[in-house]
């Protein structure tokens, strides 16, 4: 788009000054403040003008095609590295709370952590006698 905004510009400028009609003459290499006339001058610099806008945009230009080549290369690397887990890989690990029955005790593990606890379900909690029992007072 760029590209024919400026080539559309600078077809215009040529077309307004005339200078497609005065360009039979070839080429001189010199700089445009050297030209003898005013008129020369303006279409040196109009033609550098044009020039350097014209290499402007086809050098975005390229620079534009190059980075667009280079993301669909990484997104296309990228889409390569993602990869569906097979049945022979490990499940994930999760993190809870197991429960285990070892020989007749109870054991809890955290697998986060790998903090673990047993208790022995053949033992009861012990009773409190009601002689140990705290003593209510009048008060």
């Amino acid at each position: 788009m760029l590209m024919n905004r400026t080539f559309f510009l600078a077809c215009a400028t040529v077309v307004t000054l005339g200078i497609a009609a005065a360009s039979s003459t070839p080429a001189q290499a010199q700089p445009c403040s050297e030209k003898p006339s005013q008129r020369e001058r303006q279409e040196c610099l109009i033609r550098s003008a044009i020039y350097t806008a014209v290499s402007e945009a086809e050098a975005a230009h390229a620079q534009h095609q190059q980075a667009a080549a280079a993301r669909a290369q990484q997104q296309q690397a990228a889409a390569a590295r993602v990869t569906k887990p097979t049945a022979s890989s490990p499940p994930e690990k999760s993190c809870g709370l197991t429960k285990e029955y070892v020989n007749g005790a109870v054991k809890f593990r955290d697998t986060c952590t790998g903090e673990w606890a047993q208790q022995d379900n053949n033992t009861q909690p012990k009773q409190q006698d009601n002689n140990t029992q705290p003593k209510k007072t009048g008060l």
